[in-house]
């Protein structure tokens, strides 16, 4: 569509004048807008969206011209051709129009229709809940007729079948059972605060209930509330006038006529009008279509800036906020509307899916929508669930002007109404997104401009006046409601276990801001809306203290005319006092500036952690010089690097500078000189060296003060290696408040260092503090963790007694940026607030801030910074970017980690820019999945990798089972967060500085699990039942449901299934926790040990009947016997005896032995006769002779099946060898074409090729190779 003029565009508002219709169907025409549009008159070429059309009131419209011309027009005919006199020329051509719907013969069995399909499908898989009730409260002024009241809501029951229609099921297969002498339940009581929502949140069962109830709250004799609850699959929000229509005559004493059709003719036309989607000739067919194509790739779910993350176990608690667009803005949506050819939804659409975007749920945003569904007006007075929910799907991409996203809006708007004959529930099966609990599917978001007319109630003596009733429940993550009057006014229900209300009030506001915005301003780019608040705008920024000195020599020198004679550092048995090293620093800059030391110059030193160590870092500074730690313990390629790297002046590898005079040497130091360079790994595998200024160290000393006081008894313990910034943290904790830096010797244990050393203030990883047993450590104050997040139970753990703080920081900000204290929120992801003189900006990619609770990029600015990258001029102009809110020319640093704003400002790690992957369109951070899996108390450590578009988790920890740590983890996050693939490791490699290295974590083998056959007879039979509600042929035990076609009918067909076979009692909601045949199984073995190759094998204990013993055939296996549950009743309980051998056993010498052992399993189970017994093959001699047995011993046994066995003739039956039995077998798979090769002359051969064909068996897919051989033994044994 070309772009519009808006500003050549005739936007005044239109006046209706009265013509005189030239056509008789203009005269009609005319007629029918006036009547939908509740105006007197309308002339021919009136415009009928300037005249208040919407959306729904054009289907309306489409309907009323179907019915009157026999013309079928499409949505697109009202937008494009908005007039009587238009619409005129159309309805002339004519056209076919679909077949009305008329009463008719019904099935047997009345299906559901499509719409009420997935609300029972809900309620099978959820339970009774209230989620889905429709309140209707009434408050009554004056003295109502009870039994009038009563009479009244009997005759519109009467009239309407929906109201007394109940739902039960045939093997999962749901139907309408309409009742003829039901009646609503009534109930009188008197109101209390709990009354009404006790009342509106009545769980229905939809089985055995009909879908309606009356209750009646009585506040005085004069004053009560009427509240009417009706379950959505029997009514929707257009039901509304008919009921309250045919309530205020029936209670007026008024008789209702039957109606002429009624919901169940409904049902049954739409099946005939829709087609099959297999019938390319049908509508539902060519619909589709149009529907996969549109919806082709889209996201699974969207991001939401929720307070917390979506999860398996949602309660659907609900609550609202409602929020106002004034006449002003109402008048401005209807002038961009008649300007742009669109409506005030579209508008709205337009707005929210730009906000949601901006609120980082990308450019890919699918919002659903109500329609009514009643596209034949025979449908008008109807109470009944026709409503049907369309998938808008909203392109942002390009950054569009909202003018351009409105033209986008409208095409993929008229294209969705065109096609909305497709059920939503139709449309999720076909487009078959992955199944959750934890989202709604297709979309999540909810929007409806309600325009429909409600209908009064009117009683006779009586007040009516609406009731508002809180029901605590919602159905999505976010509804935006809004309904058009003097002004529009809009409700947001959120889902409370995602949304605090401020977060959603925030939401509206921000809505309202920008609705506000664009009807002014539409040619505005959607990414230049203004939607933040003034503290939005600014920074998160540091207290703004400094210190006195300007370079940390002279800091350090100053603290030694305060402490000349306490303890500045401490290794083994040697202690200096700060006089000391002072001198002893002073002896060696000199001596280093004799060799050329001095601002601008680098030293590097390659001393382990020692005093001299100390003495050097102090020297070079003093010297001028920049220091530059290189750990002699690195490799000598990575410290050759560093030294032709950063070309020092000199490198310190041992301290030699006696004779130089002790005195404080004097160098023109600039707080902007190079104070120390460390070297940090680079993304292509060359380091790269930072640079950092004497003015950021000193500018986090004064954090430290400020934080961590100055108390001169500190014992500050150095542990990092010492090429890491921290160590420079270590140094500066100590050496600059008068306490004493101590070095432990090498070797020793954290805990042991903090307890044995008295330390009161240490720095630890996140990852080497997991490691340590907690202790009783009096004299810790304080304790820093960096590097990555904590869990929660390390937290916990360690804070009692002491400050222990979340420190995050890159070197290029200078060791750490931000702080937090953590308290009783062991949240590990807090990183908290910038430090001093450090400003934090959350942006996204076109560097613009982000609201709170919405993930973007961390940049940093200040006295923290870096100068940069030591020769790296490109790199450094690529990280160290303009700080475009600063007014003094400043940069900030783009750390590339991904954060986002709490209300009280301080920040959460998400993750990494880099960390970021994306599964079925869906963003995922990986530190989210980590810190999930983190919580398990059987996991040490966790990192969380992606290979080969498989998400893997490499855990730490013993008796870790898979599927377990899948369930516990599906808990808490979207099953899309869920890793494919469980390594477990020893332990997870870790780099130098303690952080895990994954560039180490090997490679799983993704492979290893796909395509598993059974492992139990249960397994058997489980991929059995899925094959065949899914229709295909073979099924492994790792194949998901959903992924191959499952939908919700299906689901509920298959639990039947399950349960009719295994009586097996699973909900619907089982099968979405696991959706595998492996998961499935898992969840019927809860609390059951049985072990697949005992001598008794279990395949259905339930059942009140007599047991049926099923004895094995030559294979020595039972499985096959699983089959025979699906056609016995259920309430017979069925074993299968196994050869002894197969569970490791030795195999009986004689068939009497063998016998007896078959008898005495038998009896385990049941002590008495009569006996049933069943055997095939060879199993059906065996079962003659236990059943010859039993009857020697006194037993009845009545029942004896025995299935193609026969008795051998004398002349066949002779001993066979081993190798007979392997030849045999090797004949029988060549007759059936198995394989086609000779057998191996050699024994053992033979035996491992025959061990390679019984895996061929689809009994023994799942099996190993050991498995196999111990049923290839038990062949011959039997034999």
């Amino acid at each position: 569509m070309p772009a519009l003029d808006l500003a050549a565009s005739n936007t005044d508002a239109v006046a209706v004048e009265i013509a005189e219709p030239r056509t008789p169907q203009e005269e009609i025409l005319c007629t029918l807008f006036a009547e939908i549009l509740g105006v007197d008159q309308v002339r021919p070429d009136a415009d009928f969206f300037a005249l208040g059309g919407q959306s729904l009131s054009a289907v309306k419209l489409l309907s009323r011209i179907r019915t009157v011309f026999g013309a079928e027009l499409p949505i697109r005919a009202v937008f494009d051709t908005p007039t009587a006199a238009g619409l005129a020329s159309l309805v002339v051509a004519g056209g076919t129009t679909r077949p009305p719907v008329l009463a008719g013969k019904r099935p047997e069995l009345v299906p559901l229709s499509f719409a009420q399909r997935r609300l029972w499908f809900l309620h099978r898989m959820e339970g009774p809940s209230a989620s889905y009730n429709l309140t209707m409260a009434l408050h009554l002024t004056g003295t109502p007729n009870i039994p009038a009241l009563r009479g009244a809501i009997a005759k519109v029951l009467a009239r309407h079948e929906s109201l007394r229609t109940v739902f039960p099921d045939v093997d999962g297969q749901p139907y309408q059972r309409i009742l003829t002498d039901a009646e609503v339940p009534f109930k009188i009581v008197d109101m209390t605060p709990d009354a009404l929502p006790k009342a509106a949140g009545y769980a229905f069962d939809l089985a055995t209930e009909i879908p309606i109830r009356a209750t009646l709250a009585r506040i005085s004799d004069t004053e009560h509330v009427l509240l009417l609850l009706v379950h959505h699959i029997a009514s929707d929000g257009w039901s509304l006038a008919p009921l309250f229509r045919d309530l205020s005559a029936a209670y007026a004493g008024q008789d209702l006529p039957p109606l002429n059709i009624h919901y169940a003719d409904y049902t049954v036309w739409q099946r005939e009008v829709l087609g099959a989607d297999d019938d390319p000739t049908s509508v539902l067919s060519g619909q589709l279509d149009h529907w996969r194509q549109a919806l082709a790739g889209l996201p699974d779910a969207i991001e939401l800036p929720t307070d917390r993350p979506r999860t398996a176990n949602a309660t659907r608690g609900g609550d609202v906020v409602e929020f106002e667009l004034n006449t002003e803005v109402q008048a401005g949506m209807a002038k961009l509307a008649r300007a742009t050819g669109t409506t005030a939804f579209m508008i709205l659409q337009a707005a929210l899916a730009s906000l949601l975007s901006r609120l980082g749920a990308g450019a890919d945003i699918a919002i659903g929508t109500p329609v009514a569904g009643r596209l034949d007006e025979a449908l008008d007075d109807l109470v009944g669930f026709f409503v049907n929910t369309l998938v808008l799907r909203n392109d942002l991409s390009g950054d569009p002007t909202f003018t351009e996203l409105l033209h986008r809006v409208r095409t993929t708007d008229l294209a969705a109404y065109a096609n909305q004959d497709v059920p939503f529930e139709r449309l999720v099966e076909v487009v078959n997104p992955t199944r959750s609990l934890t989202h709604h599917p297709l979309f999540q978001v909810l929007l409806a401009l309600q325009n429909n007319t409600g209908g009064e109630l009117e009683l006779s003596g009586l007040t009516v006046r609406p009731h508002e009733v809180a029901t605590g429940t919602t159905r999505f993550d976010l509804s935006f409601v809004l309904a058009e009057g003097d002004g529009i006014k809009g409700v947001l229900e959120y889902a409370t276990d995602l949304f605090d209300r401020r977060t959603t009030q925030s939401i509206v506001d921000r809505l309202t801001k920008f609705i506000e915005t664009v009807v002014t301003q539409p040619k505005t780019r959607v990414s230049d809306v203004d939607i933040l608040t003034a503290d939005e705008r600014k920074p998160l920024q540091g207290l703004p203290f400094g210190h006195e000195a300007t370079t940390l020599p002279a800091a350090f020198e100053a603290q030694v005319e305060r402490t000349p004679n306490r303890p500045a550092v401490e290794c083994g048995d040697e202690t200096l006092t700060y006089a000391e090293l002072n001198e002893r620093a002073n002896q060696l800059a000199r001596k280093l500036i004799d060799q050329g030391a001095r601002p601008g110059e680098h030293v590097a030193v390659t001393i382990r952690p020692s005093i001299e160590l100390i003495v050097a870092c102090l020297a070079i500074l003093k010297s001028g010089a920049g220091y530059v730690p290189v750990d002699p313990g690195y490799p000598a390629e990575r410290i050759e690097f560093i030294l032709g790297d950063v070309n020092p002046v000199c490198v310190v590898s041992a301290i030699e500078a006696q004779g130089f005079d002790t005195d404080n040497p004097a160098v023109a130091l600039q707080p902007e000189d190079s104070a120390y360079v460390i070297y940090t790994s680079g993304s292509t595998g060359r380091p790269k060296g930072v640079v950092v200024p004497h003015r950021a160290l000193l500018n986090l000393i004064v954090e430290y003060g400020r934080r961590f006081g100055a108390d001169p008894d500190r014992r500050v313990l150095t542990f990092v290696s010492p090429s890491f910034d921290v160590s420079l943290s270590e140094f500066a904790q100590a050496l600059f408040f008068g306490g004493c830096l101590v070095i432990p010797p090498a070797g020793v244990e954290f805990g042991e260092v903090l307890q044995d050393k008295d330390i009161t203030h240490a720095t630890v990883p996140a990852a080497v503090l997991a490691t340590v047993e907690p202790r009783e450590l009096p004299k810790l104050e304080v304790l820093v963790v960096g590097g990555e997040p904590s869990r929660p139970e390390v937290i916990r753990a360690w804070q009692p007694g002491r400050m222990l703080i979340n420190a995050y920081g890159p070197t290029e900000a200078t060791i750490e940026s931000t702080f937090t204290v953590w308290g009783d929120e062991a949240n590990p992801v807090l990183i908290g607030a910038p430090v001093n003189n450090v400003s934090a900006y959350v942006l996204d990619g076109r560097l613009t801030p982000v609201p709170v609770g919405v993930p973007g990029e961390l940049y940093l600015a200040g006295a923290g910074l870096a100068r940069g990258y030591l020769r790296r001029p490109a790199l450094t102009g690529e990280r160290f970017v303009a700080d475009p809110f600063a007014a003094n020319g400043s940069r900030m640093y783009r750390t590339g980690d991904v954060v986002r704003r709490r209300a009280d400002g301080q920040l959460e790690f998400v993750g990494r820019t880099d960390d970021q992957v994306k599964v079925r369109g869906l963003r995922i951070e990986l530190g989210e999945v980590e810190a999930a899996l983190g919580r398990h108390p059987g996991i040490d450590a966790v990192a969380v990798a992606v290979h080969d578009a498989a998400l893997v988790a490499y855990v730490v920890g013993d008796d870790l089972d898979s599927a377990e740590l899948r369930r516990f983890i599906g808990a808490s996050l979207p099953e899309y967060y869920v890793p494919s693939v469980f390594v477990r490791l020893d332990e997870l490699p870790l780099t130098p500085n303690g952080k895990v290295d994954r560039r180490a974590l090997p490679t799983p083998d993704v492979t290893s699990i796909e395509g598993r056959g059974p492992r139990s007879p249960r397994e058997v039979l489980l991929c059995q039942l899925f094959a065949e509600v899914l229709k295909v042929e073979q099924v492994s035990i790792d194949d998901n449901f959903f992924d191959l076609g499952g939908h919700s009918l299906l689901a509920t067909q298959l639990v039947s299934k399950i349960g009719a076979v295994l009586g097996a009692q699973l909900s619907i909601r089982t099968l979405f926790d696991a959706a595998t045949v492996a998961e499935l199984s898992t969840q019927l073995d809860e609390g059951d040990e049985r072990d697949p190759f005992a001598m008794l094998l279990p395949l259905r204990t339930g059942g009140d009947g007599h047991p049926l013993f099923c004895v094995h055939p030559v294979g020595g296996l039972s499985w096959c016997y699983s089959t025979l549950l699906r056609g016995l009743d259920r309430d017979t309980p069925v074993y299968g005896l196994q050869s002894r051998s197969l569970s490791g056993g030795q195999p009986p010498a004689t068939l009497e032995e063998l016998v007896g052992d078959y008898v005495d399993q038998i009896r385990k189970v049941q002590p008495t006769g009569p006996y049933h017994l069943l055997g095939w093959s060879m199993g059906g001699h065996l079962a003659h002779a236990v059943a010859a047995s039993l009857r020697q011993a006194g037993d009845e046994v009545p029942v004896l099946v025995v299935l193609d066995a026969y008795p051998v003739e004398p002349s066949l039956r002779r001993p066979m060898s081993a190798r007979q039995v392997y030849d045999d077998l090797h004949a029988g798979y060549r007759r059936l074409g198995t394989t086609t090769a000779e057998p191996p002359a050699d024994e053992e051969e033979l035996k491992e090729e025959l061990v390679r064909l019984l895996g061929t068996d689809e009994e023994m897919r799942g099996f190993d190779d050991a498995q196999l051989r111990r049923v290839l033994d038990a062949t011959v044994a039997n034999v």
